[in-house]
């Protein structure tokens, strides 16, 4: 398991928060290289428009939802 990932996952298990430093332009302009962001443990379903933090081939990822499926799955970009 990738460290940074297993150390994220841990802290959201214990505060239900983590700051996390941004790498990459895909989210701008809203957020962009080096901003902090919050992820949060959320109480409800995803949603269409949510930005999330999710893990790709060992790395995170923040994204934002554009699309949900029947079956809970979504798509992001």
């Amino acid at each position: 398991m990738n460290v940074v990932r297993s150390k994220v996952q841990t802290v959201l298990r214990i505060r239900k928060a983590v700051r996390v430093r941004i790498h990459g332009m895909s989210m701008a302009p809203l957020i962009k290289e080096g901003d902090l962001v919050e992820a949060r443990t959320i109480d409800r379903e995803i949603q269409v428009g949510d930005i999330v933090l999710l893990e790709h081939e060992g790395h995170l990822i923040c994204h934002r939802v554009y699309e949900m499926f029947a079956d809970e799955n979504y798509r992001t970009k």
